[in-house]
């Protein structure tokens, strides 16, 4: 099936129906991709995967690992898939990070939708193949499974730690804004800057101090403890369809900015030819908005990750409840396109960046 993506990628529009209306056989075994699942029933899935007879997938050796625990004490997940004979010195890896902002249940849907489609494929193509990939399905846990609670707390973006400070300011103005950290604000790269506000009650709110969460101390340590094998870096969000480079507190570029708009324009190309769907391409300060502490700037300008993007996914233009509580017939069609960018991304890399 997948030699049919590849295929597909290279303009042959007319089979994508054909292919799509085949992915839930495919990819079945019990668990329902065709909509969004609670965070308990994810990582039952995940354990699953993980655990199932590998022997049809003669690419990869899987396995589920935990990353860290949340304050609230949940593990943050990540899929590990590893080449099988691989040469030890030659690794490179592909990192996806899903679900860093609690409300954005597209994303964690897109993560887990990538897992399966490797997991349970025994004809794994060529531009997949090239690399290890790793998928953190949901940065966020404590923050997703608050958003499952009620209606009232559906839009919820931050995680739900606090600190005595935090709490005591909760408690005075009785807002439950003033509880969590933007996750995606927290990293140390002009931590507390533009669109990075250092008080409680925001919902872009940074944190007291770099790297206070435990979500992105635990990123962070994964990224630095593999930082020469990785060769890109994807935080996959909703919504607007942006493919961003670094970065996000200036009009400041990366040194190898050619290069990573090279791939960026490749990968949005390949979405346009197989769904008509349009991405723009630029740095997160360009064409969003000005940003601060960001995993992605972080990875680049400290790690000097090769290529890291910030991809804002489908829908395009929507108010905040349309955008981020998008239907499962949109999310299913955004998972199968953002699938094909990352694999036309994949195979348009440059290994000795």
């Amino acid at each position: 099936m997948l030699m049919f993506l590849v295929l597909l990628i290279f303009g042959q529009n007319g089979l994508i129906s054909t292919v799509y209306t085949n992915y839930k056989e495919d990819l079945g075994n019990g668990f329902d991709l065709e909509h969004f699942q609670t965070f308990d029933k994810i990582v039952e899935e995940l354990k699953e995967l993980a655990n199932e007879n590998t022997t049809d997938n003669k690419v990869f050796e899987k396995s589920l690992i935990s990353l860290g625990e949340t304050f609230e004490g949940r593990e943050i997940y990540a899929f590990k898939f590893i080449r099988k004979n691989d040469n030890e010195n030659k690794r490179k890896t592909m990192v996806i990070e899903c679900g860093a902002h609690a409300r954005e249940w597209v994303s964690v849907s897109t993560c887990v939708y990538i897992i399966t489609r490797i997991a349970r494929s025994s004809n794994t193509a060529n531009t997949v193949s090239k690399y290890d990939w790793v998928l953190i399905p949901v940065l966020n846990p404590d923050g997703y499974v608050y958003t499952w609670k009620n209606s009232t707390t559906r839009m919820w973006r931050k995680n739900r730690s606090f600190t005595e400070e935090q709490m005591k300011i909760y408690l005075e103005q009785k807002d439950d804004v003033c509880i969590g950290v933007d996750i995606n604000r927290n990293f140390d790269s002009n931590w507390g800057g533009p669109g990075a506000p250092k008080t409680p009650c925001f919902t872009m709110y940074a944190g007291p101090k770099p790297f206070s969460e435990n979500e992105s101390k635990a990123l962070v340590n994964f990224l630095t403890d593999n930082k020469d094998e990785v060769i890109a870096y994807i935080s996959l969000h909703t919504f607007g369809q942006k493919w961003m480079t670094p970065f996000g507190h200036s009009k400041e570029k990366p040194t190898n900015l050619n290069e990573m708009e090279r791939v960026a324009l490749l990968s949005v190309e390949a979405i346009k030819k197989v769904s008509g769907l349009v991405y723009t391409v630029g740095s997160s300060h360009d064409i969003m908005y000005p940003n601060s502490g960001s995993s992605v700037d972080w990875a680049s300008k400290t790690l000097s990750i090769p290529y890291t993007y910030l991809v804002e996914m489908v829908p395009k233009n929507a108010t905040l409840e349309v955008g981020f509580m998008a239907e499962p017939e949109l999310m299913m069609e955004n998972c199968k396109t953002i699938w094909i960018g990352l694999q036309a991304m994949a195979s348009h890399l440059k290994n000795d960046s």
